[in-house]
């Protein structure tokens, strides 16, 4: 039974506690950087069993839930007005995800024969997403564009530091005390992928760093330790990942006139780093360099990744099994939130491989559809505004890194993690477009938040 490691979380709240004097949502959002957990020595998983607590077993992601409930309660305490106007479609998303899953867990009732409480226990986890997603919406919209650039600069800021010492551990260095998850041998070379502590905001952080109007020389220090912690995964989706957002955001900043000089400029830098991979990757990490390419599939083979069996037979077959499993069950709605035939098989479909096997599982198409929908409609109310009417430095940056980091997490990555790694904050990019498109136009002084008067708004938010 594995514990919080009490040293790493202390001085983490503490440094939260210190931070939040000024800027309260340092406190307010401290679930996110809980959420880093063994990549910041904070000995929690997905899915982990902490402590029995009669009955019910208490898991990590109560813990981070827990964590946001009392973030959301500070925050309404220290930010009783409200700093930036969020449309209320946004918590109607939230809303008929609740409902949606609700509709579900009713099903499981009829189907059980009674009620009994212990179902909805059993089934938290899914309620965890659209919950903490509203908690988030209304922690956001608390405060002011300055002060939440600072809360997502600073996470990326973690997320950087904490992807150098991924590094070091992926080439063997004894940086954290835990078994690794995965260690094999190539050319006689340990090669270690320790996906348990990688940080789990580098696809935030990724987009932060792009999305930022002018760059510093740290923007690109910070961009290529994630891209260098990134390709010693040697995880395929993530690498394609970091390219689409990389095109995606020299594309989007191209239609803005006033962006099209960094948009060109990302470009040349990729293709920079490009070059010094391919040049230097075989001289300084030759085996890490062999094994990737044997993942990624020869250079003048380039179809060889996307065929190998690893995709086929662990990705779309398995995802097609589980939604003729679940179909058995229910054709449009799945097996429902509780596993009902309780077989040893079944549980292949909660593999954290990819949420999507595990969602259609158990709540069939009906459930591919309402949890897509919050992360497609963000892409594109995110991407529609941002091309349209752009925005200030503070504005502009907020909603891009939002529409990055939500494309990161959902739209390639099939293979990915989205709802259940920390279900809690697993929208937490959806919100942060949500609080992007919220916040006034180009040129608005009420984007600094500092010298214009804010109106208090009806608790759900208003229309724009």
């Amino acid at each position: 039974m594995a514990a919080l490691t009490p040293a790493a979380l202390v001085v983490l709240l503490a440094f939260l506690w210190l931070r939040s004097r000024k800027n309260p949502l340092f406190l307010a959002g401290a679930a996110a950087f809980i959420g880093l957990g063994r990549s910041a020595y904070i000995n929690i998983v997905p899915d982990q069993v902490l402590r029995q607590v009669g009955p019910l077993e208490l898991t990590a992601g109560d813990v981070l839930f827990a964590a946001l409930v009392l973030g959301w309660l500070y925050a309404r305490q220290r930010r009783a007005a409200l700093r930036v106007r969020l449309s209320s479609k946004w918590v109607v998303l939230g809303v008929c995800v609740a409902y949606f899953l609700a509709l579900e867990l009713a099903l499981v009732y009829a189907n059980a024969g009674g009620f009994h409480p212990m179902l909805i226990l059993l089934s938290r986890n899914w309620f965890y997403i659209p919950c903490g997603y509203l908690l988030t919406l209304d922690i956001l919209r608390r405060f002011t564009a300055d002060e939440t650039a600072q809360y997502v600069g600073v996470l990326s800021l973690f997320t950087t530091c904490l992807m150098v010492l991924y590094i070091a551990s992926a080439l063997g260095a004894p940086i954290y005390p835990y078994s690794k998850y995965l260690a094999t041998s190539f050319a006689g070379t340990a090669i270690i992928r320790d996906f348990t502590t990688f940080p789990i905001w580098m696809g935030l952080a990724w987009a932060y760093y792009l999305s930022q109007p002018k760059r510093s020389a740290w923007a690109y220090v910070a961009l290529a330790v994630l891209a260098a912690g990134t390709l010693l995964s040697y995880t395929r989706s993530l690498i394609l990942e970091l390219a689409v957002v990389v095109l995606l955001v020299v594309i989007l900043q191209m239609v803005q006139q006033a962006r099209r000089a960094q948009a060109l400029i990302i470009a040349v830098v990729a293709v920079a780093f490009l070059g010094i991979l391919l040049v230097g990757g075989p001289v300084l990490a030759p085996a890490q360099y062999k094994y990737l390419g044997a993942r990624l599939g020869e250079v003048d083979q380039p179809g060889k990744a996307l065929s190998n069996a690893n995709v086929r037979q662990y990705r779309l077959q398995l995802f097609e099994r589980a939604q003729k499993a679940g179909a058995q069950v229910d054709h449009l709605l799945g097996a429902g939130l509780l596993d009902p035939t309780t077989s040893v098989a079944s549980q292949q479909y909660n593999s954290y491989d990819s949420d999507w096997i595990r969602i259609v599982y158990y709540t069939g198409w009906a459930g591919v559809a309402v949890l897509a929908m919050p992360l497609v409609l963000a892409i594109v109310w995110g991407v529609k505004r941002f091309v349209s009417r752009g925005g200030s430095a503070g504005s502009g940056t907020l909603l891009l890194t939002g529409v990055l980091a939500t494309v990161f997490s959902f739209a390639v990555r099939f293979t990915g993690q989205v709802y259940f790694w920390w279900p809690a904050v697993s929208l937490f990019p959806v919100a942060l477009v949500a609080y992007g498109l919220g916040i006034p136009a180009v040129g608005s002084a009420r984007d600094s938040g500092a010298s214009v008067p804010h109106r208090v708004l009806p608790e759900l938010g208003g229309s724009r």
